[in-house]
């Protein structure tokens, strides 16, 4: 068997001595194994000299017992101390993807859009295992896409009879906070795709979330300043405002920056301005209007929670999840 890297063995504090063997011997084979990734594949590379029994390594995620959190936990130290050791803020990627599964009986399968397939037209749904991954943002040296890189993550089971549901936004929620229990001192970017804008009105710790703004979205301009000697509750909201798409056909300041859409530099028109999106949260967010300066491509619209943010580069928006 291959020696293992000490990264990887900083991640078996979590397991017993044999189960620790077991989980190094399965990484090992998984990085090995040019076939399809089966169980059994994966024992075959990982221990070609059958050192240890094969019911053992099913044995090992079935009834074994080690901290799915405590993994992720250690696993999230060790990509961050590697890849981002002097960033004070972390830039997190967010979004719900789908593994196919086609018997019956797996254990946490359901009934899930299967947003590859599907058109604006047509929803297709599938069987499938529902995860909602949280992955940690890095730009490569070598260039080209940034990669995301799991540092969290949650399977979305359908709820038994008598049980709360939990929906994605309620686990992406969970898994936040973790993370900033775990790096007190960090600060958080989240760029998550438009289900889980609400997390805007979640009051996240230290975390700046940024994501899509429907076109049609009701927005409000922001609350008014209070009157001497105004009676009641305090506004919440200033007068309606236009849509998203209505304001950007009225716009007229608009800035030009450099972003990077997957890898590619390119110039985009961005317009900014302070919002109440009712809906969402209760506090002002930036909307964020990006345009083709070209007109061959429609109007994009984001925002942030960041309201003291500046666009000298923006590719923090384009190409969200």
């Amino acid at each position: 068997m291959l020696k293992p890297l000490h990264s990887l063995t900083m991640l078996t504090r979590v397991f017993t001595k044999p189960a620790a063997a077991i989980f190094l011997r399965t990484a090992v084979g998984w990085t090995l194994c040019p076939s399809r990734r089966t169980l059994t594949n994966v024992y075959r590379f990982g221990d070609p000299q059958s050192i240890t029994n094969v019911d053992a390594t099913h044995y090992f995620f079935r009834d074994g017992e080690w901290s799915s959190p405590e993994l992720w936990k250690l696993q999230a130290q060790l990509f961050v101390s590697r890849l981002a050791p002097n960033d004070k803020v972390l830039t997190l990627t967010l979004d719900d993807t789908t593994h196919h599964k086609t018997g019956p009986l797996i254990n946490g399968a359901r009934t899930c859009r299967d947003a590859v397939r599907s058109t604006r037209n047509k929803v297709v749904y599938c069987w499938a295992l529902q995860f909602i991954p949280l992955c940690l943002l890095v730009h490569p040296p070598w260039g080209g896409e940034p990669l995301s890189i799991p540092v969290n993550i949650r399977l979305n089971r359908k709820a038994k009879d008598g049980e709360a549901s939990v929906t994605l936004l309620d686990h992406a929620e969970a898994m936040i906070r973790e993370l900033a229990k775990w790096f007190p001192d960090k600060h958080f970017r989240l760029i998550a795709d438009g289900a889980y804008a609400s997390l805007a009105g979640c009051e996240l710790p230290r975390t700046e979330v940024i994501s899509r703004l429907r076109a049609d979205a009701a927005i409000f301009d922001l609350p008014p300043p209070r009157r001497p000697g105004q009676r009641g509750r305090p506004p919440m909201k200033g007068k309606r405002l236009p849509a998203p798409k209505a304001m950007a056909k009225l716009a007229r300041n608009w800035r030009r920056v450099e972003t990077t859409e997957r890898g590619v530099k390119r110039e985009r028109l961005v317009y900014t301005r302070q919002v109440v999106w009712a809906h969402v949260s209760k506090t002002p967010v930036l909307l964020v209007i990006s345009r083709d300066p070209s007109g061959k491509e429609k109007d994009d619209f984001f925002f942030t929670t960041d309201l003291t943010r500046k666009f000298h580069r923006a590719d923090w928006f384009i190409g969200t999840p």
